[in-house]
């Protein structure tokens, strides 16, 4: 029997056709699934090349934006931050110049208080102490007051 499926020509040729047909079917299957994976990968790396250039670009731009701020920022920051230094400077020079008109006032005090208990000594004492060229307008004017009183006495 095994003869006979080889020698039937008319089972050989049905058979023959079945494999042909299915060996075509199969070669057409694989080119068109070829083709379509090579289109697929194109479409998808386009796709994501357009995405990934896009929101790098979309990134880009925003983080230099961020960036400008930034420094406009510290910029500004800066400049507020020397001229409080210079502010500071100036407010420490007015204050040392303040205690020492402050010293000044103190002392003709204390020499005016001195002449008022009599203690002419004393008040001689500290008065040589002082110096005058200091002294300006009202002070300079009390100065020479508490001079002229002890020159009297």
């Amino acid at each position: 029997m095994a003869v006979k499926i080889f020698t039937d020509k008319k089972s050989n040729k049905s058979l023959f056709l079945y494999t042909a047909l299915i060996f075509i079917a199969a070669i057409v299957i694989v080119v068109i699934s070829f083709f379509s994976q090579i289109n697929l990968e194109k479409k998808h790396n386009e796709y994501m090349g357009e995405q990934s250039a896009n929101s790098i670009t979309e990134k880009t731009a925003q983080l230099s934006d961020e960036n400008m701020v930034l420094l406009e920022t510290t910029k500004n920051l800066n400049e507020q931050n020397s001229q409080l230094l210079q502010d500071n400077k100036d407010l420490a020079d007015r204050n040392t110049a303040l205690e020492n008109d402050n010293r000044s006032s103190e002392q003709l005090y204390k020499i005016f208080n001195l002449i008022n208990i009599k203690d002419f000594d004393s008040a001689r004492q500290e008065l040589e102490t002082l110096d005058s060229s200091s002294f300006s307008g009202e002070k300079l004017t009390f100065y020479e007051f508490l001079k002229k009183q002890l020159s009297d006495n």
